[in-house]
């Protein structure tokens, strides 16, 4: 399996992933992790029809996973599914309320459905947790998706500082982020590579 994600992730390699990660699922069909990384390569690979098999098979081996339970909703979310996505991170803070990940992707739900002021609200109550580049990205792109781009670039100036400075976080992805919900492709492009 770490062959397939350092394939997918480090060597841009997608045909090798799915060799590996298919192949770790062959080995061992009980690892759960080796489905739901399927089901992100699938994501990836715009093979959006194929999300279903491996993420349900996943849930079934973990069913109250932490992660798994709100990964699970993040997949749907960026393949456009926001009804399955929006029941994943229901369960998953039923599962755990205090779930930053399951509450961030909750409000990202609420906000893809159109009340981006209700998402903001939501991660809000997160607060705590500001400081932190991707927390501090979410927030991003939900200020630029409700049109509130001035303090989005007050965040990127942070981010872009935190980027120059000596061991710096990875903020690449961060900053795509907060370019997307801008609507400025070409910066978008741009993080999105260097993440």
């Amino acid at each position: 399996l770490l062959a397939g994600i350092y394939a997918m992730y480090f060597e841009w390699d997608m045909v090798k992933a799915e060799r590996y990660i298919l192949r770790s699922i062959e080995l061992n069909p009980n690892l759960y992790e080796s489905h739901f990384i399927l089901g992100w390569y699938r994501m990836i690979m715009q093979q959006r029809d194929k999300i279903a098999e491996p993420l349900n098979m996943a849930y079934k081996l973990d069913p109250l996973g932490g992660e798994t339970v709100p990964g699970i909703d993040e997949i749907n979310f960026f393949a456009g599914n926001i009804d399955i996505a929006e029941q994943y991170c229901d369960e998953g803070i039923r599962n755990y309320p205090n779930s930053m990940y399951a509450n961030s992707m909750k409000a990202l739900v609420v906000g893809g459905k159109g009340d981006w002021t209700s998402a903001l609200d939501s991660l809000a109550n997160w607060g705590m947790l500001s400081g932190i580049p991707l927390f501090d990205g979410l927030i991003g792109y939900g200020k630029a998706m409700a049109g509130q781009t001035d303090s989005v670039y007050q965040t990127i100036d942070q981010m872009l500082a935190i980027r120059e400075s000596e061991n710096a976080p990875p903020v690449g992805a961060v900053l795509a982020l907060m370019y997307l919900g801008l609507g400025d492709k070409e910066k978008f492009y741009f993080y999105f590579e260097e993440a």
